[in-house]
């Protein structure tokens, strides 16, 4: 949840408010409270919270790593670090390992995941592998777009990624035309 400071009355006295999170951010915030309460019920009774029982398969997990590759390749921030070569010539190849940090991190992680912590190393890697700090919002949203696609992930729900297929080959078809018209314009 973000809070905001604001100003109540004269002299200013501050007070933390808490903005309404987006639909898309309530969601994420829901299933963490889902997963504290499982957790609870997890507990061991000696205060330990167990590991989640909830583990990707092999088939979600190869799912898992080509949905987070399409999350990424359609990231404007990333792309631009990456055909710009703002990590070095290697800036493809940092990508790449950016992808597989990340299907680690949700593979691995034998505690519960976190949204915030998915945005710091979004931006860690930005900021180490590229040089690049990103402020427009894009770190938070795609963050938001993995947790919610993992989530599905682990549920068998497989449509996230099957749109983003979906959406990657209309995008190259498109980009196929563009290119195909601009040669036919040059030989006429």
């Amino acid at each position: 949840m973000r809070l905001h400071l604001r100003a109540t009355s004269t002299p200013p006295v501050y007070k933390w408010l808490p903005t309404a999170p987006d639909p898309g951010e309530a969601r994420v915030i829901e299933r963490n409270r889902e997963k504290e309460a499982e957790a609870m019920d997890s507990d061991d009774g000696g205060g330990h919270e167990r590991p989640s029982l909830a583990m990707p398969t092999p088939e979600s997990l190869v799912l898992l790593r080509e949905g987070i590759s399409l999350v990424l390749s359609q990231w404007t921030a990333l792309q631009m670090a990456v055909r710009n070569e703002w990590g070095g010539r290697d800036s493809g190849r940092k990508s790449e390992e950016l992808a597989s940090t990340l299907l680690s991190w949700f593979s691995q992680s034998r505690t519960r995941l976190y949204v915030d912590d998915l945005e710091n190393i979004l931006d860690e890697n930005m900021v180490l592998s590229f040089n690049t700090t990103i402020e427009d919002g894009s770190v938070e949203e795609i963050a938001e777009q993995l947790m919610i696609m993992h989530e599905d992930c682990l549920q068998g729900n497989y449509d996230s990624i099957e749109k983003l297929k979906l959406i990657h080959v209309k995008h190259a078809v498109s980009q196929s035309r563009q290119v195909n018209h601009a040669i036919g314009e040059r030989s006429e």
